[in-house]
């Protein structure tokens, strides 16, 4: 629709903006004894940083769910090396709505592969705008119960504000009739644009402060050696921790102006552009990766258990859908 279409030119644009704010938050602060932010002392404005911050031109944003990612990595380089072309805007805009267009299909032809497999009785499919929509779904009905479960419940029913209810959510709900009442068994969803802009600027961000970090711990490292003590022992007064984080700060900067690569430089990965909740209890579980493992044009890539209050297990899967 027309809308849907302004919006994603929009949010194509949100790429640069995000990580432009992120840098600028970033580089541009005071530290708390009242030194020069390093901006100033260092006379490097935030384009600049941006233009240098993946160093010799690898370690680019890879979104792999898009099939145009190695094309929109390379314009995202360009633009932080300032090579802006006139006909960038257009570029921008057609990759998003195209991809945009190609997650959709396919998420949907996995989704409903996947969901059918499994609820081979019978389904029904309802688009959700809000993340709340998913939310009072899950809570309504959920497929099967504990304690750990009515707790949850409990506490989103208690403060449904805490919940992110308004939260845009692009996807849909999957629901199964169960003795005449439906209960919803999962969801797909695609991220928004602006989302992997802000996810792509902190990953960076994070990078650059593990960078300045390493520095750091590299100069406390030396000052235990010239000691004569092991690292451990080392007693370091706050004038001097903060004299030297802002000297590991003064050595990144240095690096960037020489365009070397921070880190390993290696490619920051974004997979979750498209998802697929599902609610399954353990033996399920079992039955889902059997599915998967069964399907040619899929390939589970990486498996990554997570429990406490909240228990899941996040996949990350390679699907090659049918050129036609």
């Amino acid at each position: 629709s027309a809308t849907s279409c302004y919006n994603f030119q929009k949010d194509s644009f949100d790429v640069s903006r995000a990580l432009f704010k992120h840098f600028f938050k970033f580089y541009n602060r005071k530290n708390k004894a009242g030194k020069k932010s390093l901006h100033s002392a260092h006379e490097i404005s935030t384009q600049k940083i941006l233009t240098n911050v993946m160093g010799d031109g690898s370690g680019m944003i890879r979104i792999n769910s898009y099939l145009h990612r190695t094309d929109l990595s390379d314009l995202i380089r360009r633009w932080m090396y300032h090579e802006v072309y006139p006909s960038d805007a257009n570029l921008i805009t057609r990759l998003i709505n195209f991809n945009h267009v190609y997650v959709s299909r396919y998420l949907r032809q996995f989704s409903d592969k996947i969901f059918q497999e499994l609820y081979p009785s019978g389904l029904k499919r309802q688009h959700a705008l809000r993340k709340g929509e998913l939310k009072d779904a899950l809570v309504a009905h959920p497929p099967y119960r504990n304690q750990r479960i009515d707790e949850l419940i409990l506490n989103y029913r208690a403060n449904p504000e805490h919940f992110y209810r308004e939260t845009p959510f692009h996807g849909a709900l999957f629901f199964t009739s169960c003795s005449g009442v439906d209960e919803c068994v999962g969801a797909s969803r695609i991220k928004r644009v602006r989302r992997l802009a802000e996810k792509a600027a902190r990953r960076i961000t994070d990078r650059i402060f593990d960078a300045i970090k390493k520095h750091a711990d590299t100069l406390a490292d030396d000052r235990a050696r010239r000691l004569g003590i092991p690292r451990r022992q080392l007693v370091t007064l706050p004038e001097e921790m903060l004299d030297e984080f802002l000297e590991a700060e003064s050595r990144l900067l240095e690096d960037l102006q020489h365009h070397r690569p921070i880190q390993d430089g290696e490619d920051i990965m974004i997979n979750d552009v498209a998802g697929i909740k599902l609610i399954l209890e353990g033996s399920r579980q079992k039955h889902l990766m059997t599915l998967l493992q069964q399907m040619p044009d899929c390939t589970v890539i990486e498996e990554e258990h997570h429990s406490g209050i909240y228990n899941a297990t996040n996949l990350i899967v390679r699907y090659c859908p049918d050129r036609e």
